[in-house]
């Protein structure tokens, strides 16, 4: 399953351990994020729960970040999703 949560703070804060070599590009995902620019979905299913940090650009989409436990599982559901919707 998959659900948008941009909106949730605490979604944010999961992501925040993805860039704790980089803080500064936590920063300025933290400013795409509030732009709109970037996207937070949580993934969760069978063997995995993750969020991540996605953008659309053209006809790519782009992960800034990911963390949770089954982040394989997790992708690869994350795939077909992005393959449904023509990205």
């Amino acid at each position: 399953m998959i659900v948008c949560v941009t909106e949730c703070p605490e979604a944010l804060a999961r992501l925040k351990v993805a860039f704790r070599a980089c803080p500064q590009d936590f920063e300025e995902l933290k400013d795409e994020v509030q732009t709109g620019r970037v996207s937070l979905y949580q993934l969760t299913g069978e063997g995995y729960s993750i969020t991540v940090a996605g953008q659309i650009i053209n006809e790519s989409y782009y992960l800034w970040g990911v963390s949770g436990c089954g982040v394989i599982k997790g992708i690869q559901e994350l795939t077909e999703y992005v393959k449904t919707a023509g990205a």
